[in-house]
């Protein structure tokens, strides 16, 4: 009850919270989908996608994924490609 009242004072919702507590973890394991799934039960695509907002991922990791993803990693560097003089 205590812990309620004093996240609707700060204007938290137990969702933000959640997502902080997701994000905070992917900064401490260096971006590593696998323990996020493991720790919180959470779909890999998520994981992934707290993950990316690090910027910490190696290179190999993101080659991995977006051969994985499909077309969909190839299409943003084409167009920043084609962008270029």
């Amino acid at each position: 009850m205590l812990l309620a009242a004093t996240m609707r004072r700060a204007g938290i919702s137990v969702r933000d919270l959640r997502a902080d507590r997701l994000l905070g973890e992917a900064y401490a394991t260096g971006g590593d989908p696998l323990r996020l799934t493991r720790l919180f039960g959470i779909s890999d695509p998520t994981a992934i996608r707290y993950c990316a907002e690090t910027g910490q991922w190696r290179y190999d990791d993101h080659q991995a994924l977006e051969g994985a993803a499909g077309s969909a990693g190839r299409t943003e560097s084409t167009s920043a490609s084609t962008s270029r003089p």
